[in-house]
């Protein structure tokens, strides 16, 4: 074969490889929650076997796959985390070991939760905030800083019973303790920029923020000293001041989303692969959630939700980075 038509043909092979491994899965059972609101908002995965669906007016909706959607409680229409073994808890203070087939009351209500490590975080108001690390059986209460804005990713929990939050008068990221006394803080110096969100891995203390300026977004800033010192990354692609966007963080991998747009790291951010479906009917991304079985789902609006395996991937695009 002449060394030409064999690059050419390596080339050929090349794309369709990275083609495939891009490729989202459908899951047909999924299509359509409810005619009146076709649009999955809030999703949490830990399997195709064991994923819900949160929804602002119809509920909290499960599989199995098998029998398509099931409608559960109302109760349990607000934020909800599936642990490795396959246990859910809901923010109304409500477990289920049988994927959400049936609920037990299990600790006190609150308006959000979270896990980082092994720290399951209960916000039980403005002002009170507890903390269990056996998984909701046993917890310690703190006071804390009434404009930890979490809802909005003005911030976020570590592991260790910290938190980060974004001043933004001074335009710093400021990490506290859980009684809100002042560890460190992190300014930024160019005068025109400012932190517009944050985010802590699920798995260790990194930290990732995103910089903007009156315009576009700019930068992805890590820390991986507790906050001390950031590393300073170029986004895989700019957007403008209004879009939304949302970055989830587990182990090296981290995903980053708009409303049109979805990115995947598997290295803390140091390279970057564009993953968005060309699925037909894609209108928006509404929600994502890694799965304890190594998939990425999607909620959408306009599709089936999307599953897709994550060890196919590899990573494209070295981005340029600099200590600051």
């Amino acid at each position: 074969m002449k060394p030409l038509y064999a690059l050419l043909l390596i080339l050929l092979l090349s794309s369709n490889l990275l083609n495939a491994q891009i490729a989202w899965e459908e899951l047909e059972a999924h299509y359509n929650i409810d005619i009146e609101e076709p649009r999955a908002h809030i999703i949490e995965a830990a399997s195709s076997e064991n994923l819900f669906i949160i929804s602002g007016v119809t509920g909290l909706h499960q599989s199995p796959l098998t029998d398509g959607w099931e409608i559960s409680s109302k109760q349990h229409l607000y934020s909800l985390h599936s642990f490795e073994d396959g246990e859910i808890v809901s923010v109304t203070g409500y477990s289920s070991i049988d994927n959400g087939h049936s609920w037990n009351s299990k600790f006190t209500s609150g308006f959000w939760i979270g896990v980082k490590q092994e720290s399951l975080y209960n916000f039980i108001n403005a002002r009170e905030i507890r903390v269990s690390t056996d998984k909701g059986e046993n917890w310690e209460s703190y006071t804390y800083n009434p404009d930890c804005d979490i809802k909005n990713y003005q911030c976020d929990l570590t592991g260790n019973q910290k938190y980060y939050t974004i001043n933004e008068d001074e335009k710093c990221v400021e990490k506290f303790d859980l009684n809100h006394n002042l560890i460190n803080t992190f300014c930024l110096r160019n005068d025109s920029n400012f932190f517009s969100s944050l985010y802590t891995s699920d798995t260790e203390d990194v930290l990732f923020t995103i910089v903007r300026n009156d315009s576009i977004t700019t930068n992805l800033l890590i820390s991986r000293d507790g906050g001390l010192s950031f590393e300073s990354y170029e986004l895989p692609s700019q957007f403008d001041s209004d879009t939304r966007i949302t970055l989830k963080a587990h182990d090296n991998l981290v995903v980053f989303k708009t409303n049109q747009k979805i990115f995947l790291s598997k290295n803390q951010g140091k390279k970057w692969q564009d993953i968005t479906p060309t699925n037909s009917g894609l209108l928006e991304i509404n929600h994502f959630d890694i799965g304890w079985d190594n998939h990425l789902y999607l909620a959408t609006n306009g599709t089936p939700i999307l599953r897709m395996a994550l060890a196919s991937l590899t990573d494209v695009n070295q981005l340029d980075h600099v200590s600051i």
